[in-house]
This record gives structure tokens, sequence and C-alpha cells, in this order.
């Protein structure tokens, strides 16, 4: 809309360390109560990732027990649902903070992937306010901002070389400004110019066509067309 409109639009990709290891608790245990969950329910997952107890094997040998004290599992089914919990009231923060890109009413300033989020905005100043309020909320929930690898892009109708953009920073550190980014697996170009996704969808069935046919090449017809069926869809991450 933008685009067609004669205007550009800037985006900042922001990216956290290890954001599903530095969830706390006790502030997820409090946003779940806030959100109605039932209080013995919430005391039961509390003491579940109070009381949990884990070992490490090196070279077959077996570490001391020990406890973690924040994080919510990789891999665990609830986990990304208590992601989502512990992240979603920046999200409306952002929505109603009345600054970035727009749609009719209704801003359109931040989208998410799980840990993974991109900031929308028009002009540098929003963008700088969305940051910051981003950058306040990682402070007060343990989210540590990664700056290096968190970058900036210019979306518009003509390239600009990037070291004519302006200073956008997290905690007084520069972030960087480029032309391509890799967003969950597509290729963003600033330029439009290849931002084809047939593309790439064409290369990623030809990669997963290898895998199956040399990891499951003794399998059965039906296996194979299963196989085919669930690996070749279009959702991301389908392939766990």
């Amino acid at each position: 809309m933008y685009k067609e409109q004669g205007s550009s639009v800037l985006a900042t990709f922001m990216d956290a360390s290890k954001a599903f290891d530095c969830v706390l608790h006790a502030k997820l245990c409090t946003k779940l109560l806030d959100r109605g969950m039932n209080a013995s329910i919430v005391k039961l997952l509390y003491t579940w990732c109070k009381t949990q107890k884990f070992q490490i094997v090196w070279n077959g040998r077996l570490s001391r027990s020990f406890m973690i004290e924040k994080s919510v599992r990789q891999g665990g089914v609830l986990s990304p649902y208590f992601f989502n919990v512990y992240m979603d009231s920046l999200g409306l923060m952002l929505t109603d903070l009345g600054v970035g890109c727009r749609i009719g009413r209704r801003f359109s300033n931040n989208l998410w992937y799980a840990d993974d989020l991109v900031l929308l905005a028009p002009t540098v100043v929003a963008l700088q306010k969305l940051i910051d309020v981003c950058h306040s909320y990682a402070s007060e929930h343990n989210i540590i901002s990664n700056e290096k690898k968190t970058v900036c892009m210019r979306f518009g109708t003509t390239s600009a070389k990037v070291q004519h953009f302006p200073i956008i920073s997290i905690n007084s550190n520069n972030l960087l400004w480029v032309n391509n980014y890799c967003y969950l697996g597509y290729d963003m170009s600033s330029n439009f110019k290849h931002y084809d996704f047939n593309e790439i969808d064409k290369r990623c069935h030809c990669v997963r066509a290898n895998m199956l046919a040399t990891r499951f090449s003794k399998v059965s017809e039906d296996v194979k067309k299963l196989l085919f069926k669930t690996y070749f869809s279009s959702i991301y991450c389908s392939s766990l």
C-alpha cells in the first residue's frame, strides 16, 4: 500500500539472544494469572518450573544435578505458548503507541513469528520510538537485544546506498542498514527486484526432493507420498 502511494517503509528486524532461555518464571506466571488462568494450574506450572533438575552428559560422564532459574524448554509443547504470553503485552504496547505504519485507523507497526519481530514505520523518528519501547520492555523482562544481528532496511521504489541512512540505535549502539535480509527463510530486497518467492520455493523444493530421495530411498511408495505432501507444505517450520 505504501509502495503504491510512492512512500517508503523503514523496517527493523529485531534479534534477541536466546530469547526462550531468558523467560522469568515469576513474570510468566503473573501474566498467566492476569489472563484469568486458574490459580491452581498456574501454581502447578510454577512448581514444575522451579523443581526441575537437570544433568549434563559429557564424554560419558554425568554432571551433578542443578536447577534452572529461568527459561522455557526448547522444543517443549507449551513453550511457544508461554513465550507468546510473555511477549504479547509488548505487541499491544507497540500497536497502542500510535506511531509507525498503519492501514486505515489501525496501526500495523509490529509483525511477529515466535521471537522474530519486525518493526515497520514510515519515518526514522517513529521507528526509533518503536525500538526504544522494545528495548525498555526487554530490559524489564530479562530479554537481551542482539544489536549486532538487529538490522534496518528501507523498502522503496528505488534503491539507495546504505551509508546515506540516518542513525538508528539500541542502547546507544548504532544499527546496521542493509539492502537484503533473509527473514523466515525468504530473501527480502529493499527495492523489490529480488522479491520472487516462486523462484525461492522452486529451489527449496529441489533441495527437499533430493533430501527425501536420499534419506528415504528404501521406504514404501505410500510413505514417500506422505512425506512429500507433509514436507512440501508451505507452513513455516513444517520440516519439524
